[in-house]
């Protein structure tokens, strides 16, 4: 009796363990040069960035088994932050395809920012430079801490747009897309695209 129900506990703990999904995760710490650009690829996930004062990239990203019908699975221990540091021009994504990428990172006060995202979300706090974000599904939510832009375009294809903390807004509204821009007198530029989604920038 003692063995069966022994048998009973181990087949539902193999059932739970296997059921869960497996993730991994993965911490960087990059130096950087003054005013550099970086640029993140992330098919699916979130990405979480903060700004502070210093040179350096500090990431850490949560790889997690995405949901799927197949009974094949990647392989975690593969992964890795594939990073092209070349000047002020800086390149980080993580190449692994059924996979959910979570990256939590703080980026220089000076760095500008290239985002495209598949499907997901984007969180920026405190940012000041340029940045252009292409998302095809998802939200993204901005913080800005200057309102020294040139020119700031918002769009979303199947969604909303809202810029607050900004005078003078041009919108326009379809069916079921929305635009935004504005003109300023300042030095820097925020291009953001979704394809179906919202968008919310504040300063």
């Amino acid at each position: 009796m003692k063995f069966k129900v022994a048998l009973t506990i181990f087949a539902v703990l193999f059932t739970t363990a296997s059921l869960g999904k497996d993730k991994v995760t993965l911490e960087e710490t990059i130096t950087v040069e003054a005013n550099s650009s970086i640029h993140f690829e992330v098919p699916v996930g979130s990405l979480d960035i903060a700004t502070y004062d210093g040179d350096e990239i500090i990431v850490k990203v949560e790889v997690e088994e995405a949901d799927n019908d197949w009974f094949s699975s990647p392989d975690l221990s593969e992964a890795q932050i594939a990073i092209d540091n070349s000047g002020d021009k800086v390149h980080l994504e993580i190449d692994m395809e059924d996979v959910v990428q979570k990256w939590k990172v703080k980026i220089p006060q000076d760095a500008s920012l290239d985002i495209d995202l598949g499907v997901g979300g984007i969180e920026i706090e405190d940012f000041a430079q340029d940045a252009s974000i292409d998302v095809g599904v998802g939200e993204i939510d901005i913080t800005l801490s200057s309102d020294n832009y040139r020119e700031i375009e918002l769009g979303a294809g199947v969604g909303g747009v809202d810029l607050d903390g900004f005078k003078n807004i041009d919108r326009e509204r379809a069916m079921v897309s929305e635009n935004i821009e504005w003109r300023g007198k300042g030095d820097h530029d925020l291009n953001i695209e979704v394809g179906v989604g919202d968008i919310e920038v504040s300063n």
